[in-house]
């Protein structure tokens, strides 16, 4: 069993290959590079949501296709499952979301549910049991991702509604602020912004 995550990845990888795409006459490419971290959509837009993403051979410098899982995960089969969705993305290039081809590949290899979030079914996960008696249980423990500290000193905007002159200052000094006179026009019209 590896204690490294990329290692159990890359133990997992040919087995899911063999066992779960290939009798379904699906080839993931070779190219495939899985690995963990905290996610954002291939848009590059921040969503908590994601516990997997791939992201297509073209956006890497050495033209790999990217798989990344989230840390929240730990539960082996769980985070197999996931891999399979994102293998799925891979195979097809990332082209047609979560419809046609795409849909049709994950019920071959036996995912099912909402197309967007699916998950193993009874059949898939009896394979994905197999492959983690082989390979150990993933060596990760959850990451507990919603407990980040809350930022200190938050700096607002302060414009002048006339000239459009403006500076940031924190709540504190704000409050503490006893005229509004823009400094560039001389005007009382300085607002937060």
């Amino acid at each position: 069993m590896s204690t490294k995550r990329e290692d159990w990845f890359n133990a997992a990888l040919p087995l899911l290959k063999e066992r779960v795409f290939l009798p379904q006459g699906l080839k993931v490419p070779d190219n495939v590079r899985i690995g963990v971290g905290t996610l954002s959509s291939r848009s590059g837009k921040s969503n908590s949501t994601n516990i997997g993403v791939c992201f297509p051979a073209e956006r890497s410098e050495s033209n790999t296709i990217e798989i990344f899982i989230s840390p929240e995960l730990d539960e082996s089969n769980r985070v197999l499952d996931v891999v399979c969705h994102e293998l799925i993305h891979a195979i097809d290039g990332n082209e047609n979301g979560h419809k046609g081809p795409f849909r049709t590949m994950a019920l071959a290899i036996g995912l099912e549910g909402k197309m967007t979030s699916t998950t193993a079914s009874e059949r898939l996960n009896g394979t994905l049991s197999e492959i983690v008696k082989e390979i150990g249980e993933y060596p990760h423990e959850k990451l507990d991702t919603t407990r980040q500290k809350k930022q200190g000193t938050r700096m607002l905007k302060m414009e002048c509604s006339e000239c459009g002159w403006n500076f940031r200052t924190n709540k504190t000094q704000l409050a503490a602020m006893t005229i509004n006179t823009c400094l560039s026009c001389q005007g009382d019209t300085l607002e937060l912004a």
